[in-house]
């Protein structure tokens, strides 16, 4: 596989810039562009003895032509803007619809270029019905042009992965996939109708070379090892390449002083047409694939059979369980989730110790012995402040060999697994905590926030354009309950990457559980008439552990919700680019509850360690190398509003939302949020 090396090539004019003492800050390098393109302008008009308007329309004239054979690319643009613009308010969402109904009007009615348009693609059809005497020549070359680059785009891009490829996408991820290979033969076709002297001919090679250079640098494609080897880094050979393009339009511009453009050829001209009818057919057929998408993310995911665990609506006022002698341990195992898992997740929930088991850990002030080694981790020798006697987030504990831990067998049905790690907020003693707005306003008494540990998170799809992967040690996800002074449920708050969704109470679905020896125990039936039906059942996704309130796999994830970007922007095609998130909706997987329910505060161990449960979190994807993006995953508290302001987060948060099923509003407004 190819490697991305570390980009070198510096921005040596900025670092002149601020030697000599100019804010960096400032656009320096656009002012300087600027003026050079009014003396150039200056210069130029002096030289062909026109007035500066004259020269910058001639300037213009090449550029413009390039762009408008590249204009039906546009069209698969404006498709996709449609959809990715919906969360942006519908001023865009119209105006996107405008643009399309533009650019359909100038290639239908459009005068200039606009009617050399038509008339190629009147040609083409013609000579492709065999109604006039065009030589086969003119047709086999631009459709060799096309169907080769296509295959390279194929070959370059998924060769290693075709016969393998897995997709859950379903049809609509396959038409995104032949919408983009048509995309690039469009391309590539509107770029070799351009090419009518060997000026064009310059431009269209070197831009074929940037857009394979751009392949090659996402890691779509493979050899940028290659690139790098040979002293092309990315940036400096798109600069190169950039002058190459600028240096021949101007060449254009000076060599048609006067004189019309040249003619291009009939095969050209066929080139032309062929490439805006594959940029119609692929914009046609992304807009059917997003629409699908749209429609089946829209409608949401299936729910369980009714009949599955016997009743399995949740009881509106359980019982609380007398499973040992403190009140808030009894209303941990009360309300204690069951963790719907997919059959093929590898990492399932664990002790902490299970981590802590052969890991070693930095920057916090660890225990050690009589030499000052480092003691073996273990839950009870978790450091528990910084070298300089802070509780920051400075250490780091490391697991390399939590990612071989991999499972040789799946388990079936409800089985004890893992501990939950339990915080109990009330109001009258952690009222900030059940600070803001909710709801249920101050009826709101008490916060069961669940804490569940994984010892890896690997989550992996095969997409339309290379495989992505998105890995690292440890994971922290939470499950939370909110109750009023009766102890009786009002809703369930479910984490999701850094984000998640809150549904009413008697919306979810719940599993009964009993007493039997002492043991809480969560099985598929009642037992008998006794039991209250208080374990909401919480679907995980594979090997991101996102949770979700229902099973099925028709949900993109929302991973902006990490950088504070709107991702649900982009919904339709990430589900139909089968980026998803992938939860057990066959009833093939099983179904875990906690062996251990641990009371936990910020000041016991193991969430009172100072730092990160993992040494990063790694995107691998398509022929990439693998880069480090964040760090691993903080102890809850540290985690911000999750722990500090939870409720202000669920209600009010942009990345938190309501089930819009139901009626109830359960996400504040800007004023009742104070925002």
């Amino acid at each position: 596989m190819g490697s991305s090396a570390p980009m070198t090539d510096a921005p040596e004019l900025g670092l002149v810039l601020s030697v000599w003492g100019f804010p960096w800050g400032l656009p320096w390098l656009a002012i300087c562009g600027a003026a050079i393109a009014v003396v150039g302008v200056w210069l130029l008009s002096r030289a062909m003895r026109t007035d500066a308007w004259t020269t910058a329309g001639r300037l213009l004239a090449p550029p413009g032509a390039l762009g408008r054979a590249l204009l039906p690319l546009l069209l698969t643009a404006v498709v996709v803007s449609a959809f990715a613009l919906q969360v942006l308010g519908w001023p865009l969402q119209l105006a996107s619809g405008a643009l399309l109904a533009a650019l359909v009007w100038l290639f239908v009615r459009g005068a200039g270029e606009f009617t050399h348009e038509r008339t190629n693609a009147a040609e083409l059809t013609d000579a492709l019905r065999l109604s006039t005497p065009y030589p086969w020549a003119a047709l086999a070359i631009p459709a060799a042009v096309g169907v080769v680059s296509a295959a390279l785009f194929l070959v370059a891009g998924f060769g290693d992965q075709l016969g393998t490829w897995k997709s859950t996408a379903g049809w609509s991820g396959l038409a995104e996939y032949g919408a983009l290979v048509l995309v690039v033969a469009a391309a590539s076709l509107r770029v070799f109708g351009y090419a009518t002297n060997w000026r064009r001919a310059v431009v269209a090679v070197a831009l074929a070379v940037l857009f394979v250079r751009g392949l090659s640098w996402s890691g779509v494609s493979s050899g940028e090892r290659t690139w790098n080897r040979v002293g092309l880094p990315p940036t400096r050979t798109s600069f190169v390449l950039l002058v190459v393009i600028g240096v021949t339009l101007a060449a254009e511009t000076w060599a048609l002083r006067g004189s019309p453009a040249s003619v291009p050829s009939q095969t050209q001209r066929f080139g032309r047409a062929g490439g805006f009818w594959a940029a119609v057919v692929a914009s046609a057929i992304l807009a059917l694939a997003l629409t699908s998408a749209a429609l089946e993310t829209t409608v949401g995911p299936s729910q369980l059979p009714r009949d599955a665990f016997g009743s399995i609506e949740p009881t509106p006022a359980p019982k609380i369980l007398e499973a040992g002698g403190d009140d808030d341990l009894n209303l941990g195992w009360t309300f204690a989730p069951v963790l719907r898992l997919r059959r093929d997740e590898d990492y399932p929930p664990v002790p902490v110790e299970v981590f802590l088991n052969g890991s070693t850990q930095t920057g916090a002030k660890g225990a050690t012995d009589i030499n000052g080694d480092q003691l073996p981790l273990t839950v009870e020798d978790l450091p528990t402040e910084c070298p300089d006697g802070s509780h920051e987030a400075c250490g780091t504990i490391n697991c390399p060999q939590c990612l071989s831990r991999t499972r040789e067998h799946q388990p079936t049905g409800f089985i004890p697994q893992g501990t939950f790690y339990t915080r109990v907020a009330h109001r009258g003693t952690e009222p900030r905590v059940l600070a803001g707005w909710n709801p249920w306003g101050n009826d709101l008494d008490t916060l069961l926030q669940y804490w569940i540990f994984y010892a890896y998170d690997r989550w992996e799809a095969e997409t339309v354009i290379g495989r992505l992967t998105q890995e690292h040690e440890g994971d922290w996800e939470h499950v939370s309950l909110g109750l009023d002074a009766a102890h009786k449920p009002l809703f369930v708050a479910l984490s999701a990457h850094c984000g998640g969704q809150v549904v009413p109470w008697a919306a979810i679905e719940a599993a009964p559980g009993e007493l039997r020896g002492g043991r809480v125990v969560i099985s598929r039936q009642r037992s008998g008439p006794s039991e209250d039906v208080s374990h909401p059942l919480v679907a995980v996704a594979r090997g991101s552990h996102a949770n979700y309130a229902v099973a099925g796999g028709h949900r993109p994830p929302d991973w902006g919700s990490c950088k504070h970007l709107p991702s649900e922007a982009l919904t339709a095609l990430s589900y139909a680019s089968n980026v998803r998130d992938l939860t057990d909706d066959g009833n093939t997987g099983w179904f875990a509850y906690p062996t251990e329910i641990a009371i936990v505060t910020d000041q016991t161990r193991p969430m009172s360690y100072p730092g990160a449960w993992g040494s990063g979190e790694t995107i691998t994807f398509g022929h990439r190398k693998p880069s480090k993006t964040a760090r691993g995953p903080l102890s809850p508290p540290l985690q911000g509003a999750s722990w500090r302001t939870p409720i202000k987060l669920y209600f009010c948060g942009s990345h938190w939302h309501g089930d819009s099923s139901e009626s109830s509003r359960l996400h504040g407004t800007r004023q009742e949020c104070g925002q």
